[in-house]
């Protein structure tokens, strides 16, 4: 069946006349039934408050949150700051002693840099600037 044909068979049907009243009884039974369901003012007051204080709360956690999580960065960064440093400190220490610095492992192989190789027999090795 097509709309058109549909639309046709519709416009057929005999025409009905609601019953006396029948649109007064329908709006008032709407009246009745939305009057029992409005939210009272003092309620809808706390509700809004409610929410209010549920948003500014959960900004004021995110925020602290958030400058823990930078405060815990920080610490993280000046404790590595600072294993760098004495690792750095190590490496210094031990080239003025032995004139090797220790540079790693790589497999079965170990690679040290002999600082005699660069320096006059007699020449002093001084630490450079140490800024950082």
């Amino acid at each position: 069946m097509t709309d058109d044909r549909i639309d046709g068979l519709i416009r057929s049907l005999p025409r009905t006349e609601p019953s006396r009243g029948f649109t007064r009884r329908v709006m008032t039974t709407i009246e009745e039934r939305s009057a029992g369901r409005r939210i009272p003012r003092g309620f809808r007051w706390a509700h809004a408050v409610a929410i209010v204080v549920i948003v500014v709360t959960s900004l004021g956690g995110g925020m602290a949150w958030q400058r823990d999580l930078e405060a815990r960065r920080a610490d993280a960064l000046r404790a590595e700051t600072a294993r760098i440093r004495a690792e750095l400190d190590a490496l210094r220490s031990q080239a003025r002693q032995t004139n090797e610095i220790y540079l790693g492992q790589s497999g079965d192989r170990e690679y040290v840099l002999d600082l005699r190789q660069f320096t006059a027999p007699n020449a002093e090795v001084t630490p450079v600037s140490q800024t950082y």
